[in-house]
């Protein structure tokens, strides 16, 4: 999988801002700010989906956006909005479905996190048609992983 190398840098620029100034983007009611920071989440999925030979680096990204979010738990609107309005084939949902069940990627903090950011979408988008499949579908897949290797933050099962 090839990444654009505009991607890279788009996802670098927003490293590059500063959490300060982030954070002032992030909570942004201008609409053009708006599409940027969705923008700038769409790069680091991209990166997440693409790069697979060093883990570190999709790792990095996950643990930034689950950070976004956790800074400020209504920035799950974001990804929700992304999500909707995704025309590709292959939607942040499938990336973090993929990223989960991936053979390269044996890092269980990194996992672990994204079925987090995974169940924060699911969750906050539960009033879209359709989506309850696809939470029994994920709930399914955590209880059923190999070894209980994922233990997701987002769900606590009793």
């Amino acid at each position: 999988k090839t990444l654009k190398e505009r991607t890279i840098s788009h996802a670098a620029d927003f490293v590059k801002l500063g959490v300060e100034k982030q954070r002032e983007l992030l909570a942004t009611k201008d609409k053009e700010k708006k599409k940027l920071v969705e923008n700038y989440l769409c790069s680091m999925f991209d990166i997440i989906k693409s790069i697979v030979s060093e883990a570190k680096i999709p790792k990095y990204f996950i643990l930034l956006i689950d950070g976004i979010i956790e800074d400020d738990k209504e920035r799950i609107a974001y990804l929700v909005n992304i999500q909707k309005h995704s025309k590709s084939k292959e939607d942040i949902i499938d990336i973090l479905k993929h990223y989960l069940v991936s053979p390269q990627n044996d890092d269980f903090v990194a996992k672990d996190v994204a079925a987090h950011i995974l169940a924060q979408i699911l969750t906050a988008q539960k009033e879209m048609k359709g989506i309850e499949e696809e939470m029994k579908s994920f709930l399914s897949f955590l209880l059923n992983a190999p070894g209980k290797q994922i233990s997701s933050l987002g769900f606590q099962v009793r």
